[in-house]
């Protein structure tokens, strides 16, 4: 459905600000989050596992994910739109 509205062929011609938006628009249950709010929740979440980290003096962290949820923190990172990630 999201194709649809933007007029495209896939959602890979998407942005993350755009799809989430997109989301928003179909959601009738009304639990989509918008861009900003979605994109500030993962920035935050990903600050507190490194801060927590740093605390314990460095180290490796496993994070288990959706896959839009990694390639948006690779994207507020880097830039960087990554498709077709796996979940977990």
């Amino acid at each position: 459905i999201i194709p649809r509205i933007f007029n495209v062929d896939h959602v890979h011609q998407l942005s993350y600000a755009e799809l989430a938006e997109g989301l928003v628009e179909v959601d009738t249950a009304g639990w989509a989050e918008g861009w900003e709010k979605l994109s500030g929740r993962i920035k935050e979440g990903f600050e507190m596992i490194a801060k927590e980290m740093e605390d314990q003096g460095g180290g490796n962290a496993l994070v288990v994910s959706h896959g839009m949820t990694i390639g948006t923190i690779v994207y507020l990172i880097n830039g960087m739109h990554p498709h077709g990630l796996d979940n977990g």
